[in-house]
């Protein structure tokens, strides 16, 4: 059993994950390094070729069975379409509006961690796979200052309404969902919605063939609360309603149109 999420961060991932531990899943399996090897792959310092053959060596020496809720899979899901026949596939998809703040406030953590502590400066390198720019759009300062600084406010606001943030995180979103709809075999693809993964739990044993009574629901929402946590370091998730501006919220309404409907064509 090979069973492959292609959902993009901020969809549940680590939730699904952790419902799905007591059947050898796996969270983000070689991250660095597998991030690293798309980035060379899309900067052209590895070949197509070079690049197809290192996901057929890290796939074929790995134990099976196994459930890999990695989000960066859908970058190559034609590679594990076609070179692992028996594999299948789940899509975690959430609303586009809550997707997109969650997303915007993780931006806004790894610029404030690469600023303070360089150890996390392979971040922003995984951000340059997926997005034309690097944003650092939110003030850097040390996260005790926040809740002090009234220009972070303003300054988060006239950056997203003056900048292709809005756009390009748009257009990852839907391209990326996308691609894998359009890709993945119906018969071979499960599609669930992020607000119903915890009430799924017939729909996702039956899928990945697992006991139902496998699924546990502890390891699911400690990582719900992890994350929680973690979006609230560092970030301005307490501090800032990204849509309480009316021209912001109406650009986002008209780029969500816009973008949806170029990626139907």
């Amino acid at each position: 059993m090979r069973i492959y999420n292609l959902g993009i961060e901020k969809t549940g991932t680590s939730s699904l994950s952790g419902l799905l531990e007591n059947n050898n899943s796996v969270h983000e399996h070689l991250f660095k390094e597998t991030t690293n090897k798309i980035l060379q792959w899309k900067d052209g310092s590895i070949t197509r070729d070079e690049f197809v053959n290192y996901i057929i060596d890290r796939e074929t020496n790995r134990s099976e069975p196994f459930i890999d809720v990695s989000t960066f899979n859908h970058f190559y899901a034609d590679i594990l379409l076609d070179r692992f026949t028996d594999s299948k596939f789940i899509l975690t998809i959430r609303d586009v509006e809550s997707w997109f703040i969650s997303e915007v406030n993780w931006i806004s953590t790894i610029n404030c961690r690469t600023h303070h502590r360089n150890e996390f400066s392979w971040l922003k390198d995984y951000m340059r796979i997926k997005q034309k720019g690097e944003y650092d759009m939110f003030i850097t300062t040390k996260k005790h200052d926040f809740e002090f600084d009234s220009k972070i406010k303003n300054n988060v606001m006239k950056t997203l309404l003056n900048s292709s943030m809005m756009e390009d995180i748009l257009e990852y979103y839907y391209s990326s969902n996308k691609k894998v709809i359009d890709l993945i075999p119906k018969e071979r693809l499960l599609i669930l919605d992020t607000n119903d993964i915890s009430k799924s739990d017939k729909i996702i044993s039956d899928f990945c063939c697992v006991p139902q009574d496998s699924l546990d629901h502890s390891q699911s929402k400690r990582n719900i609360n992890k994350n929680k946590k973690k979006e609230q370091i560092g970030t301005l998730t307490d501090y800032v309603n990204y849509f309480e501006n009316k021209d912001i919220r109406d650009r986002f309404n008209d780029l969500v149109t816009t973008t949806q409907n170029k990626s139907l064509n």
